[in-house]
């Protein structure tokens, strides 16, 4: 009885759980993006310290080794049922890295997520954010490259 039981857990097992989240992946200037409502920014992390603060950065001279990346969005239509936001690198073998960096309750009343991060320019070619909305079983990740929002030189 337990090995029948056991045998039926398996075989029934993904559509018992509800299954996989839909993913959905987020292009620049596209209708999902315009529809999503984000801001996402990818600055140069000594380009950001001298606008903000003028004259004191004066000996940053050049570029940084480092990006970084500022996101934010109203938790509305498409992202009324957020409950996070991760990261993750990933390379021709899958993910190396994958991390938590906003998880939001469901009884939270807070209508604005934002994130702020320092990323290595090497890596953000392969980094990603992955917004999650509604049941972790079987809702919808939104992800974004990072890439895609490189600064041009």
């Amino acid at each position: 009885m337990k090995t029948f039981i056991l045998v039926m857990f398996l075989i029934c097992g993904s559509s018992a759980w509800g299954g996989h989240p839909i993913l959905h992946r987020v292009t620049p200037s596209s209708d999902l993006e315009r529809e999503l409502s984000y801001t996402l920014s990818v600055k140069d992390r000594f380009d950001d310290y001298r606008s903000e603060f003028g004259q004191l950065m004066d000996k940053l001279k050049g570029p940084a080794p480092e990006y970084l990346v500022r996101f934010r969005t109203k938790t509305t239509g498409k992202l009324k049922e957020m409950y996070g936001i991760g990261f993750s690198i990933v390379d021709d073998r899958g993910i190396l890295i994958g991390l938590p960096l906003e998880m939001k309750s469901k009884w939270s009343h807070e209508d604005e997520v934002s994130v702020q991060f320092v990323i290595l320019k090497e890596l953000l070619k392969r980094a990603t954010l992955e917004i999650k909305c509604g049941n972790p079983m079987n809702g919808e990740i939104y992800q974004i490259k990072l890439g895609d929002y490189t600064p041009q030189p």
